[in-house]
Order: C-alpha cells, then sequence, then structure tokens
C-alpha cells in the first residue's frame, strides 16, 4: 500500500530515491526559526545563483525548523521552478518530515535518500489526533 499524507495525497518520497550525483547539496543546520529562517534564505538563493542542475537541502543536520523555515523552503522551491532547476529534501529530521508531512508539503518536495537502499523516516501519524477529537466534541 502506498503511504498517503493527511490530505490524502501520495507524497513524492513514496518509493525514496538517492540524491542524484549532479546534485547541489546544501546542508542545513541547527534550528530554523524565525530568527535564522532569512540567513538560510539568502544561502541557499546564493546556491540557486550558482546555477545547479538540482538542488537538494539535507536537513539531517536541522534540530528544529517551524513555519517560517518551511516557508522559506517553499519561497526558494517557487524561485528554482521558475528558473528551472528541480529542487528537493534529504533527511529530514522526525519533526520535520511531521511538519512536511502535516502541511502537505511533502507532496510539494521531491524527497530522496542519501543511499540507494536508505528509505527516509516518516514516523506514523494518527488519523485523527487529539485536537480533531476535541473540536467533534464541541459539535456534537
Amino acid at each position: 500500500m502506498t503511504p498517503k499524507n493527511l490530505l490524502g495525497r501520495t507524497p513524492h518520497h513514496a518509493a525514496s530515491r538517492p540524491v542524484p550525483t549532479s546534485a547541489t547539496v546544501v546542508h542545513l543546520r541547527g534550528e530554523i526559526d524565525i530568527f535564522t529562517s532569512n540567513a538560510m534564505r539568502e544561502r541557499l538563493l546564493h546556491a540557486l545563483r550558482s546555477d545547479p542542475s538540482m538542488l537538494v537541502c539535507d536537513l539531517s543536520g536541522v534540530s528544529f525548523c517551524d513555519t517560517s523555515g518551511l516557508a522559506v523552503l517553499v519561497g526558494v522551491q517557487r524561485r528554482a521552478r521558475v528558473m528551472g532547476i528541480p529542487m528537493g529534501l534529504t533527511a529530514p529530521p522526525a519533526q520535520t518530515a511531521t511538519l512536511l508531512r502535516l502541511t502537505g508539503l511533502d507532496h510539494t518536495f521531491t524527497m530522496y535518500g542519501s543511499g540507494p537502499a536508505e528509505r527516509i523516516a516518516r514516523p506514523a501519524v494518527p488519523a485523527r489526533g487529539p485536537r480533531q477529537h476535541r473540536m467533534r466534541d464541541r459539535h456534537q
């Protein structure tokens, strides 16, 4: 069975692929939040200016990512698309992978593994979280 995100769409990483050798890989580290997202944006835009055949963000060193970090990734991906440069992600930690899945962005970005047999960790997400139960209970 093919995994689906909460929006019912099949993510691009259903069959994890190795990072292409021709890709420019940008290794991101530490916390990505409102205080660090501008620096990350500049770093990724600098990588795009070098006209890579493909841009892949390695998230293995990211200890935290909030919505401002996701907004930067989406913005850079849009710019890359206009330039004809495919962009993908690799090795998101559990918290970031969950955030990508909950927002549906796991469907937007192509997800890569670092080796041919590696699969990106995708922790299970319950079909109904506690918040959905509370909302349902309020309306009954």
